[in-house]
């Protein structure tokens, strides 16, 4: 130690003790914080690598570097932890270096989700329907969802399509508190097999017996697996000429068959009966008689060809010869019926006249004849007989001559030389011949 006064060292005045004094450097307070984070759960990892710092390093001294680690995926807390390293150049015993942990919180989440159980519908199978669901609102990343739907319908009708149990997982954890989750019925429809029987058509030419058809075609759908119809009930007949319906009137399914699962319609056939060209003819009768005063008919005729079942023939004749000669026996209407119907539009029908024939009668007249004893004078006989046939009541002769005289004995005819008849008397109904008499004188 040196003591100056002025430019004088006065040190030799002065009793010098010497103490020792203590230097004291203190270290750098650096405080290095991680930051803290949350937010709602999304199913992403939360993190945040971010920190602060408070204080200041020497010079260039300082961290070489500060870590962050920390994730926090599901619902809760978790440390956000720093970690650091320094510098070469720093001498850890110059800072009192103090890491501040953060936090990480992950917040429950009320995640909208809708479930809705599908809406199905078929045709009746014999198969059950089922189905499943459809979603509405976006999963938390990685989050999967799991949906059990209970719901069957195999016969035809309806039934509900229910969401029995539903749950999301996050790998192994169960994270379904943070959904907000709605859930929908669905229908299960199964709709009958729509069946058209349709009854057979038939078309034949009239022949007189009914036209049937029994039977049928299904011709829409078809039955599943072993359904099916154990009869069909056809119902029509057709006779006449024209058409009408050929009609299902009734079904019976086959054992274990379900009514419920099959709509059943009818379709009717068609029973047509064309017209016919049924080939006959039908001759009048001819007749014949001797003159008798009374008309002579004959309504009677004969056929050829074959009617159909259960037809039947009126036939009209116009015939008529009451004096001799001949007149034709007409057919002049043919009329064919089946039952009280008129068919005669299925008949070819070709008619054949007879023939009426009046002869006259034959009328024998023989004139007398006489016998006697020569007596000088004339031996005749005017008178005559009917010998043969005979006039019709009210009809006759007027007059008959009669010719012949024998005067010496011997004979001679007695002859009819004319006559004449009663008015009213025809000469061509009587064929009138005559016969000779004797005249013999012995």
């Amino acid at each position: 130690v040196k003591i100056m006064h002025d430019k004088d060292d006065v040190t030799a005045n002065y009793k010098i003790t010497y103490e020792d004094g203590t230097l004291t450097v203190n270290p750098i307070t650096i405080k290095i914080t991680a930051a803290s984070d949350s937010k709602e759960y999304d199913g992403k990892p939360l993190t945040n690598s971010n920190y602060t710092t408070e204080g200041t390093f020497a010079g260039d001294e300082g961290f070489a570097s500060v870590t962050v680690t920390g994730s926090q995926t599901l619902p809760g807390t978790s440390t956000n932890a720093i970690a650091y390293a320094l510098k070469d150049n720093t001498k850890a015993g110059n800072y009192d270096i103090k890491p501040i942990d953060g936090s990480l919180t992950v917040n429950k989440a009320s995640i909208k989700v809708s479930l809705k159980a599908d809406t199905a519908s078929k045709t009746y199978d014999s198969t059950a329907l089922t189905a499943g669901y459809t979603k509405e609102g976006d999963l938390a990343t990685g989050d999967v969802l799991q949906v059990t739907v209970t719901g069957s319908q195999t016969d035809a009708g309806t039934s509900k399509n229910i969401i029995t149990k539903y749950s999301v997982m996050h790998d192994s954890t169960d994270v379904t508190d943070n959904y907000a989750i709605t859930t929908t019925d669905g229908t299960l429809t199964v709709n009958p097999v729509a069946i058209e029987l349709t009854a057979d058509s038939a078309k034949r030419a009239y022949d007189g017996t009914a036209l049937t058809a029994n039977g049928y075609k299904i011709t829409t759908g078809a039955f599943v697996g072993n359904d099916g119809l154990a009869s069909v009930t056809v119902e029509g007949s057709r006779t006449l000429v024209g058409s009408s319906a050929n009609t299902i009137t009734a079904h019976t399914l086959k054992a274990g068959t379900k009514a419920s699962n099959y709509a059943i319609t009818y379709a009717a056939g068609i029973l047509e009966v064309t017209k016919a060209s049924i080939a006959i003819t039908v001759t009048a009768e001819s007749g014949s008689k001797t003159y008798d005063g009374n008309a002579l008919t004959n309504n009677t005729y004969t056929k050829t060809g074959i009617l159909a079942t259960g037809d039947a023939l009126t036939v009209i004749i116009s015939g008529s010869q009451t004096d001799a000669g001949t007149s034709d026996n007409k057919v002049t209407s043919v009329v064919v019926k089946h039952g009280d119907d008129v068919v005669t539009d299925n008949y070819v029908i070709t008619t054949a006249d007879g023939k009426l024939t009046v002869n006259p009668v034959a009328i024998e007249l023989t004139a007398d004849s006489a016998k006697r004893a020569y007596d000088g004078t004339a031996l005749t006989a005017n008178g005559y007989k009917i010998t043969s046939g005979e006039f019709v009541t009210g009809e006759g002769l007027a007059s008959v001559t009669v010719s012949g005289t024998q005067t010496f004995v011997g004979s001679s005819d007695n002859t009819i030389t004319g006559h004449t008849l009663t008015v009213g008397t025809k000469a061509q109904n009587y064929s009138i011949t005559y016969k000779k008499g004797t005249l013999e004188v012995t």
